[in-house]
C-alpha cells in the first residue's frame, strides 16, 4: 500500500472506488504513469531488438527455442505468430521461425 500511496502522491496513479464494492479501491495508472510505463517498455523492446540483431540466424533460432521451452515450462498459453512491421516492435525477426514477443 505504501508503494501505491507514493505513486498516487507523485501523480502516477489514481484510486477509484469499485462500483459494486465500495471497500475495493483498485489503483490505476494516471496519464503520467501510463506514459512512463510505455516509455520504459519501448526502451526495453528496442534494447532487446538491438541484442537480437547481433545474433546469427542459428543463434536466433536457438533463442526462440529456449524461450519457447521456458514459457511452456511456466505454463503460459501460446502466443499467435505475427510477422512484419505492421505488427509492431514485439516481433522477433527470425527467418523461418514463428513467434512474437508480447
Amino acid at each position: 500500500m505504501r508503494v501505491v500511496d507514493r505513486l498516487i502522491a507523485a501523480g502516477l496513479a489514481v484510486r477509484h472506488t469499485h462500483g459494486a464494492n465500495r471497500r475495493e479501491t483498485p489503483p490505476q495508472l494516471a496519464g503520467e504513469g501510463r506514459r512512463t510505463v510505455e516509455d520504459v517498455t519501448a526502451r526495453r523492446r528496442a534494447g532487446i531488438a538491438a541484442l537480437v540483431e547481433r545474433l546469427t540466424p542459428e543463434e536466433r533460432v536457438a533463442l526462440v527455442e529456449a524461450l519457447t521451452a521456458f514459457k511452456a515450462a511456466g505454463g503460459e498459453p501460446p502466443v499467435p505468430y505475427t510477422r512484419g512491421p505492421a505488427h509492431g516492435p514485439h516481433v522477433l525477426p527470425v527467418e523461418g521461425v514463428g513467434t512474437s514477443w508480447k
